[in-house]
């Protein structure tokens, strides 16, 4: 059972893999999130997410949970979110003008999922998803 993450309310680069090159970012338009960084990281890793809101409502929060073994993104996605897999642990989080970066401690290998959720005043959570491996 998934456990909720604290999301934050609110995007702006980091080493995810230590390769200099990533810059895992999230961009919630308001009807999608839309993920632009690597499919893997490397267990262990501190990786900086940057949730980037272009929605004008700065309601959106930001998870990322460790996936149970054996669920695909399309059950998840059907299903939803919060049904399935543990909360990473948070590190740290900073707001920016345009929404905010967090931190998260990537320790088990495996499949992930990164939520974008729009949390509207008077209004039910929307939950976007896309996903990404943890190796080694």
């Amino acid at each position: 059972m998934l456990v909720a993450v604290g999301l934050i309310v609110a995007g702006c680069s980091s080493d995810a893999s230590g390769d200099g090159d990533s810059s895992p970012t999230a961009t919630f338009d308001g009807a999608s999130c839309v993920y632009d960084g690597p499919d893997e990281f490397e267990a262990g890793s501190e990786v900086t997410f940057t949730l980037v809101d272009t929605s004008g409502t700065m309601s959106v929060g930001l998870g990322v949970w460790k996936v149970s073994e054996g669920l695909t993104p399309e059950r998840i996605l059907d299903e939803g979110i919060f049904n399935y897999g543990s909360v990473v642990n948070e590190l740290a989080a900073e707001v920016t003008d345009v929404g905010f970066q967090v931190t998260f401690l990537l320790s088990d290998p495996g499949p992930y999922a990164l939520n974008c959720a729009d949390r509207p005043e008077g209004g039910p959570a929307l939950d976007y998803a896309t996903f990404f491996t943890v190796v080694g």
